[in-house]
């Protein structure tokens, strides 16, 4: 875009229509099931298998009981059914599938985790009963509780092995050895944690120390036997899941530096630093060494914290109360480009190089040796604790992290499946606020009250496979990402995932012909060998991850095809110096590309200072553009490709600028998506918003048939369900869904609305306008693709665009609907939605007529239209 047109993107402050909504088709068919062959044999066996399970429990009756229902295979069981939501009642703890049977006959099973206070044993007692009795009349269709009954093909005491959630071979094979467990508490109430603390002291056990407080969960790590774990009666009413916990990648090599003290004595002589109120990007990592002459005018020396103070904790350095000087090479060589971007560019330059935002650094690693296991989750939120007291709330910060975990190299990882770390990240993007109960900094809570919800914007790394090793196929580097996927907790929904690409595969001549024979890995404009992506998460559940691509240097191929790594295909950073050494290196991965686009969220807080954290998410993915490399294979495979590319390399000329001829409009908006239905039995879609589009019609007309593109971007932050209570069903991860729909082409506003809402009424016998789905680069139908992000690209004839003017965001099913306590939709839900149109003419001044349209105030919506 050239810089003469550079204009501000359209705010749009008009408020959206809403409407009541009811969507179409939103009848739900029972689902067919295998009925039992006899329905009274079947009854009493279970009638029997669950008072037997009661009887092996006799020991506990004080403190209830733990029961596992298996279904019928390929059978969903109705789970809402299994318990009484009001406090003291019967409760659903976790839910799991097992595969059983040949790849090519296999079987799923679903099982659920049950907890029966002594009090309520007979909640399930009865339904059982009133099954077998109401089957006896063979007249009987339907027996009472058949949804349920009929799906259930045994019934146990649970184990601890089966309150496991994670890939079930993992579990800890000799039961009388010592592991470490995440272990998940049924709530975040402090008398619960209390238990567990009586527990693990009565038993000598060693934690983490730190408790996490979710909504309804809590959470600690523990060492332990599974023996321990499963004979302790006083844990029959807390203990809701077992996971395995996941520990920190390693970091990146340190490479041999190049000694260029002259560079950096010409880029701090043209630095002019951002204001000490400027945004910043808070580097979450093992520190950063703040007197690099590069870094130190951009970070003061109160912004290097750390997310714990407790000196006598061996996994952290002594240091004064809250503050440690970091000093780690790879927080460094992240803070050289989320400050910078790429070094190599910059040292290159001859101009000044005004800045326009600033650094905090927060270790959440040690600086020596190694981690005992801790808990990431609670780690990260005390990271953000540390900065935001030390700070104003409201300051504006993107979250970088380059860290990431590397359990993905069993094959049977449930790709995608959230973890307490990856639903912090999503409980501290939604706002959530970290308390510690009782002023204890060993137990934090994260306060989902609507008034104190502070939404952040956290950029983190899709994370590296390993490549440099011999059995490494370089014929196909896509093979061995495409099954990798990325690293905890970068599969989290809110946070803005990146992953890396090729920037250049050019080897360089040397006059000694040491890379002679060398050839690239990966083409330039590809994804780099070591990305790890979203290929292999279930596609019907988890989100595209990454969201975007960011230049990671580039490998090679040595001539007998090993992969190699050479300096002159890194990204030029600042280098952790000491004496004698210089003050560059050069950096590679995902690393270095998370932290480029982490500097380009800065730059855009710093440009629209106002802006929602979603809006800057957005506004990043709506600028990405992918390479003629990624394009290319688009036709073969759509969805592979983006879940291996997200949206492609985002631009910060197009993140922050319009052009005459390619405008882009931003609005920020509420939505109330669920509502008390009118006979109070349950909970239903509340409203739907429609955002007019301020297009230049008559501009537009005139057009004719040249070729405009339209875009849209839809970016709203959940709140997550980080208990694997069943997430096939009613408890869902994300809190609601939203998605959107254009209006078609040559399809009236009163067929537009029709189309979505069961609740406008049905007038004569007018038509319904066929999608035109032959001008869709990427489709609407991503609109229900599962994630928080989602985009829309329309390319085609002006003409066609010209009256399709019209946007609907709706809401969709989450775990709110099902578990009306929790629900904040009388608070009302955040989005942001980016559209932008653009044509090859120049001589078309979009911008002015757009802007010009946008003050007029939106009209109202009747069904009349």
């Amino acid at each position: 875009m050239p810089a003469t047109t550079h204009k501000d993107h359209i705010i749009v402050h008009s408020r959206p229509q809403s409407e009541d909504f009811r969507p179409r088709n939103a009848g739900s068919s029972e689902k067919e099931y295998s009925i039992p062959e006899n329905r009274v044999s079947h009854g009493k066996t279970l009638i029997q298998a669950y008072e037997k399970a009661l009887e092996e429990q006799r020991d506990h009756t004080d403190d209830g009981f733990r029961m596992l229902f298996s279904s019928q295979p390929d059978e969903d069981m109705p789970l809402q059914s299994l318990e009484r939501a009001e406090a003291g009642q019967v409760q659903l703890l976790s839910s799991y599938f097992t595969v059983s049977g040949t790849e090519k006959d296999a079987q799923k099973t679903l099982h659920a985790n049950v907890y029966i206070p002594s009090n309520r044993k007979d909640y399930i007692g009865k339904k059982l009963r009133s099954y077998v009795q109401t089957a006896l009349d063979e007249s009987n269709n339907k027996p009472a509780n058949a949804n349920l009954v009929d799906r259930i093909a045994s019934i146990r005491s649970a184990r601890a092995r089966d309150l496991w959630t994670d890939v079930f071979t993992e579990f800890p094979s000799n039961e009388d050895q010592k592991y470490w467990w995440e272990v998940w508490l049924i709530n975040a109430k402090r008398d619960t944690v209390e238990r567990f603390k009586k527990f693990v002291d009565q038993n000598g056990l060693q934690t983490s120390g730190h408790y996490l407080g979710f909504a309804d969960r809590s959470v600690i790590l523990v060492e332990a036997t599974a023996q321990q774990l499963d004979q302790a009666s006083s844990l029959l009413g807390i203990l809701a899941e077992l996971r395995k916990p996941h520990d920190t990648a390693e970091f990146i090599e340190n490479l041999e530096p190049k000694e260029q003290k002259e560079w950096a004595d010409d880029v701090l002589s043209r630095v002019m630093p951002a204001s000490n109120n400027a945004p910043t990007v808070c580097i979450l990592d093992k520190g950063v060494q703040r007197e690099h002459p590069l870094l130190r005018d951009s970070l003061d020396a109160n912004d290097v914290l750390s997310a714990y103070s407790d000196s006598n904790d061996l996994n952290w350095s002594p240091s004064p109360p809250r503050y440690a000087q970091g000093e780690d090479a790879h927080g460094t060589e992240m803070a050289g480009l989320a400050l910078y971007g790429d070094l190599g560019k910059i040292v290159q330059s001859s101009g000044p190089i005004p800045l326009n935002h600033r650094l905090e650094s927060v270790r959440i690693l040690p600086v020596r040796g190694q981690n005992k296991p801790a808990h990431y989750a609670d780690i990260t939120a005390s990271a953000a604790s540390v900065v935001e007291q030390h700070t104003q709330s409201n300051h504006r910060r993107t979250y970088m992290m380059a860290v990431t975990s590397s359990e993905h190299e069993e094959p049977d990882y449930s790709a995608g499946q959230p973890t307490s770390w990856s639903s912090a990240i999503d409980a501290l993007s939604f706002g959530q606020s970290i308390q510690y109960a009782d002023n204890d900094e060993h137990f934090a809570v994260l306060s989902r009250e609507p008034k104190e919800r502070h939404p952040r914007l956290f950029v983190i790394s899709a994370g590296n496979l390993n490549i440099m090793r011999d059995d490494y196929q370089t014929d196909d580097p896509h093979s061995e990402s495409d099954t990798e996927p990325v690293g905890d907790p970068a599969q989290s929904w809110n946070a803005l995932t990146v992953g890396a690409y090729a920037n250049d595969d050019r080897i360089p001549i040397r006059r000694d012909d040491c890379y002679k024979g060398y050839s690239p890995l990966s083409p330039s404009g590809d994804l780099l060998a070591t990305s790890r992506t979203s290929v292999m998460f279930d596609r019907n559940k988890w989100p595209i991850k990454p969201d975007v691509v960011a230049s990671g240097g580039n490998y090679v191929a040595q001539p007998g095809g090993t992969p190699d790594f050479i300096p002159e295909l890194g990204i030029l950073t600042t280098r952790f110096f000491s004496a004698g050494n210089g003050l560059f290196t050069v950096t590679k991965d995902t690393s270095a590309a998370t932290a480029q686009v982490a500097a380009i969220a800065a730059q855009i807080q710093a440009k629209y200072p106002k802006l929602r954290p979603e809006t800057v998410r957005a506004l990043i993915v709506h600028s990405a553009e992918w390479t003629d490399e990624m394009r290319k294979q688009f036709d073969e495979d759509s969805e592979t490709c983006l879940r291996r590319y997200g949206m492609g390399i985002p631009d910060i000329e197009r993140a922050l600028y319009s052009a005459s001829n390619a405008t882009t409009l931003v609005t920020e908006s509420v939505i109330h998506p669920y509502r008390k239905s009118s006979n109070g039995t349950n909970y239903i879609s509340r409203e739907m918003n429609i955002h007019q589009l301020p297009w230049p019609k008559t501009a537009l007309e005139a057009l004719g048939n040249q070729q405009v593109q339209l875009r849209l971007t839809l970016s709203y932050f959940i709140e997550p369900n980080p208990s694997r209570r069943g997430w096939n069903g009613r408890y869902t991860y994300p809190s609601f869904g939203l998605h959107f729909a254009l209006q078609r082409r040559n399809e009236t506003m009163y067929q537009f609305r029709r189309r979505l809402n069961e609740n406008v009424e049905r007038r004569g016998m007018e038509s319904i306008a066929e999608r035109d789905s032959a001008h869709f680069i990427l489709s609407d139908r991503q609109e229900r693709e599962p994630g928080s992000i989602r985009s829309c690209i329309w390319e085609g004839p002006a003409i066609d665009i010209a009256q399709t003017n019209a946007v609907a965001i709706m809401p969709t099913n989450g775990w709110w609907k099902e578990r009306p306590q929790f629900d904040q939709s009388n608070v009302g839900v955040h989005y942001s939605l980016i559209m932008s149109l653009q044509t090859a003419s120049t001589d078309v001044d979009l911008w002015t007529e757009i802007n010009n349209a946008n003050v007029i105030a939106t009209p109202t919506i009747s069904t009349a239209w």
